[in-house]
């Protein structure tokens, strides 16, 4: 009986190809695929590298394969950061599914990130890519997406005022993003909301599984020349800890990175 050896082949490597695990995407592969600018000059546009090379090493170390835990940048205004935050938060969604805590400095800033950012940002995504990852919101049932969390199969972009404790309590999360840093004040009770929201990641500290994205433009400065004291601003006091368990991704006014390693 003869043998198909070539049909036979060639059904295998199919199979191969299809059974074998695939590499995940970077996230500065996948921005330039999937994110459509929704204001400035560019809108309507898809995210270019061209347009702010300085964010492709961050974006970088935002992938889920880089060992990071914590990525920090100091910057200028309108330097495109708070986009490439939100849009990790996508990329996150789709490509490595999990709690996701995104906060912002007061009530205001709040309504701002979902009406004017997010929320178009995921509409314009879903549009370009043909993709549903984020769950629409659903008339009487909890199923569904509401105004400050965003559901997707396997968790939730939750929309956090990091001024008010309730907002930064009863969550388990692995991703967050610290968005104005340097606007963040205690809470009524004197808590301290960075405490608070680092204490979302307890579950994955000791595996060091979680990743935490932190950037602001610098507020008051203090005067303390260590940095450590209350009223100092936090982005520059993140900047001046020599905490050797994270890397930091140092974006400064100036546009040039720097990356520091253990």
């Amino acid at each position: 009986m003869n043998a198909h050896v070539g049909a036979l082949r060639f059904a295998a490597l199919r199979l191969a190809e299809a059974i074998r695990p695939q590499r995940p995407l970077s996230f500065d592969e996948w921005l330039p695929k999937n994110i459509v600018l929704v204001d400035g000059e560019k809108k309507g546009e898809l995210w270019s590298a061209a347009d702010a090379p300085y964010l492709v090493d961050v974006a970088k170390c935002l992938s889920i394969e880089h060992p990071c835990n914590l990525v920090t940048v100091r910057k200028s205004q309108q330097t495109g950061v708070s986009i490439l935050a939100l849009a990790w938060s996508l990329y996150l969604a789709e490509i490595a599914p999990d709690n996701i805590i995104y906060g912002v400095p007061g009530i205001d800033a709040l309504q701002d990130i979902n009406g004017q950012k997010l929320q178009p940002l995921i509409d314009a995504w879903q549009k370009k890519t043909g993709k549903r990852i984020i769950i629409p919101a659903k008339e009487r049932s909890g199923a569904g997406s509401t105004v400050y969390e965003k559901r997707f199969p396997g968790g939730y972009i939750s929309l956090a005022n990091a001024n008010v404790a309730m907002d930064l309590s009863m969550r388990t999360c692995r991703y967050g993003v610290k968005d104005e840093l340097s606007k963040w004040s205690q809470t009524a009770k004197g808590e301290d909301p960075e405490e608070l929201f680092f204490g979302r990641f307890t579950a994955f500290l000791r595996q060091k599984s979680y990743k935490i994205f932190e950037l602001s433009t610098p507020e008051a400065d203090s005067g303390d020349e260590l940095g450590e004291a209350p009223g100092h601003c936090r982005i520059d006091r993140s900047f001046r800890r020599s905490d050797q368990r994270f890397w930091h991704v140092r974006c400064e006014e100036c546009g040039r990175e720097f990356v520091q390693t253990d």
